[in-house]
């Protein structure tokens, strides 16, 4: 679920085979022959519970005399592989996704943690099939890992049991929360730009996120061994149009929302990082993971960065101009974050916030909860006609609903309740819906370049994806509906039908 974040077929692909022929660093194997005091690397085969092996990287800091360090686990992205050797941080935004990954690795590493850097199953120079984080196992796996490192490692013990946390993003976030479902080791987490539930990540009102969902598709059959599951489930979406039920299930299945919605989340501290333009796992995901924590009373901090997987209406990624969330430095707070709860300094992690939201590159929001709905603005019957025959549309369908008479910020969760009735017979209408703004300049933007897929007719009431910007005097908001979208190239409903919108948008207006 981690392809390279600049969505270019060529670009994914080449690197993910350049990642595929890395070197593997430094193979000193752990044991007395290297001193305890000398920072090393490693690579260690580990069989899983049922024989697969899993490659890794071991990374282990300078440490003195019976020294002993806490243990951070990582993994890789959709498209990637482990981290074999030390890769520094760039700061560059458009390098979102190797920092987040494999400069964050070493930024732990040189920090004075253990890490373990895997390939998952089907990736890399791991054995089995790649199975999206199936919770039989892929997040065994990584328990498996942790029985290997409490006896081979000079990792941190509390009462004889490993006290482990985990970085990485994406794919390599989605472990992060069912691991510590399953394995009580797990004292912290701070996963990144990753999923809650991957039926609304992938196919929201069961309305396929092809552009993205093609990709991932390509990169899984080029670069890994993948369950023949994950193939055909795109297949039988793609012809249908529709996923079909048991993919939904499965899904389901590997995903936090499968035991949150039961109110059996796991009680584990998290710094969840999420990204607002982030159009495959937008941040309503990371709000719906932070209170899935929160509700069993863990600390829970929520960083926004203006980054993630982006994909624009044309299908091209804009340049990203930041990984931070204003002046937060989000890399920095995972180190704080673990020197306070793994390592035990106290007021480590005290300044990080509860809640970070970017309005600009240099600018963001700290408010005390996120900010859901709030003034309301009526929406005025609209009609929409749609008719097959473009790839997708270039242009949304703006319904302006109030002009700003001051600067403000636009920032939280919008809600939106909207009828959307048939004028003609309509067998499957699909629209899709987001913020839109009228700049006092004269552009119009998709805020966030974030949509919303709504399927059939009817009422509904529903969270939009966070959204965060900054609004000048002049500025005019609204809805911006589309009946087609690059974001969703091969989703539009294929029969025409013409349909009539009404109801009411909430904003999170905050001055």
């Amino acid at each position: 679920m981690c392809l390279p974040m600049r969505i270019s077929i060529i670009r994914c692909l080449a690197a993910g085979a350049a990642i595929l022929l890395a070197g593997c660093g430094n193979s000193n194997p752990p044991g007395d022959s290297v001193p305890r005091a000398e920072a090393r690397y490693f690579t260690q085969v580990i069989p899983s519970f049922d024989g697969t092996p899993i490659a890794t990287t071991v990374f282990v800091p300078p440490l003195a005399e019976g020294e002993r360090a806490p243990l951070i686990l990582h993994s890789n992205g959709w498209g990637d592989t482990r981290t074999k050797q030390p890769t520094e941080l760039t700061y560059d935004p458009n390098n979102f996704y190797g920092d987040m990954h494999h400069g964050m690795v070493t930024r732990m590493w040189r920090a004075g943690y253990v890490v373990i850097s895997l390939d998952n199953r089907g990736w890399g120079d791991s054995g089995g099939q790649a199975r999206i984080m199936d919770p039989d196992k892929e997040i065994r796996d990584y328990s498996v890992v942790i029985d290997w490192a409490e006896v081979n490692l000079p990792i941190a013990l509390e009462q004889g049991r490993a006290k482990v946390g985990a970085v990485g993003g994406s794919y390599g976030g989605g472990f992060q929360i069912p691991l510590a479902h399953r394995d009580p080791r797990i004292k912290a987490i701070a996963p990144w730009v990753t999923w809650h539930d991957l039926r609304y990540s992938l196919a929201p009102d069961t309305v396929m996120r092809s552009g993205h969902v093609t990709l991932l598709n390509l990169a899984g059959l080029l670069l890994a061994r993948v369950d023949p599951f994950i193939p055909r489930a795109y297949t039988q979406t793609l012809a249908t149009n529709t996923p079909p039920q048991d993919v939904l299930d499965t899904l389901k299945h590997h995903s936090p929302i499968e035991f949150c919605e039961q109110g059996a989340g796991p009680k584990v501290d998290a710094l969840i990082v999420q990204g607002t333009r982030d159009t495959l796992f937008d941040g309503l995901e990371g709000w719906q993971n932070a209170e899935c924590l929160r509700a069993q009373g863990a600390d829970v901090r929520l960083i926004y960065v203006p980054n993630g997987h982006l994909f624009t209406q044309q299908g091209v990624q804009s340049n990203p101009t930041t990984s931070l969330c204003g002046p937060l430095d989000p890399f920095e707070a995972v180190v704080a974050w673990y020197d306070e709860k793994l390592r035990g300094i106290p007021g480590a992690a005290a300044h990080i916030p509860g809640l970070c939201l970017p309005v600009t590159d240099t600018e963001a929001v700290f408010p005390a909860q996120m900010p859901i709905g709030g003034l309301r603005f009526e929406i005025p019957a609209t009609p929409v006609v749609w008719t097959p025959g473009t790839l997708y549309n270039e242009d949304a369908q703006f319904v302006p609903l109030a002009t700003i008479d001051r600067p403000q910020h636009l920032a939280g969760l919008p809600r939106l309740s909207l009828s959307i009735t048939a004028t003609v017979p309509a067998v499957d209408p699909i629209l899709f819906v987001g913020i839109g703004v009228q700049r006092a300049g004269g552009a119009f933007e998709l805020i966030d370049d974030q949509l919303r897929p709504l399927r059939g007719v009817g009422a509904r009431e529903l969270l939009l994806p966070v959204i965060a910007t900054r609004l000048a005097a002049g500025d005019t908001v609204g809805l911006a509906l589309y009946t087609s979208h690059g974001q969703y190239f091969s989703s539009a409903s294929r029969i025409p039908f013409t349909v009539t919108v009404a109801g009411a948008l909430e904003l999170p207006l905050l001055d």
